[in-house]
């Protein structure tokens, strides 16, 4: 009587605890506390090591040369520049050149100032400034030979009259 009287309480608790009772989630749930807690501690010791690199980090940023995104061609110095010409035509070629250039370095001024909503790399940062700087060169280099060719022709005139 005592044994079916432990019989059955013992169903009784495992019929109605049993879905309470889960040994193998247990023994998962505790491995993913340890695993949880490893990985607490990875993250604490990273963001430390990273807060004593912040002072470095911030003085490294300091002392790089920042891009100036001002205008950086002198275009008063090229205005007059396609007056020389006195064929109309290479006249209207120069002016029609110039103005390309200039709407081109300002076009390419503005995709450089443009805000993004992402964050963007340092690194990737100085290769958009090393692109930019490339261009407003080429440019430069382009109107310089303009003004040269059209100082040329201009004294080829002189010196033909």
């Amino acid at each position: 009587m005592r044994t079916l009287f432990i019989a059955i309480a013992l169903f009784t608790t495992t019929a109605c605890l049993g879905q309470y009772l889960d040994p193998a989630g247990l023994g998962l749930r505790l491995l993913e506390e340890l695993a949880v807690t490893e990985a607490e501690k990875a993250a604490k010791k990273t963001s430390n090591k990273y807060l004593l690199l912040a002072p470095t980090t911030a003085a490294e940023g300091f002392s790089r040369t920042k891009l100036n995104k001002r205008n950086q061609i002198n275009y008063l110095k090229y205005r007059g520049m396609c007056n020389r010409y006195f064929n109309p035509l290479k006249k209207r070629a120069c002016t029609n050149k110039f103005n390309f250039l200039k709407e081109a370095h300002t076009q390419v001024l503005t995709l450089v100032n443009k805000n993004t909503i992402n964050q963007i790399n340092q690194g990737v940062k100085e290769l958009i400034g090393e692109k930019y700087i490339r261009i407003t060169n080429i440019i430069q280099k382009e109107l310089q030979e303009m003004k040269n060719e059209s100082e040329k022709s201009y004294i080829q005139y002189i010196l033909n009259k």
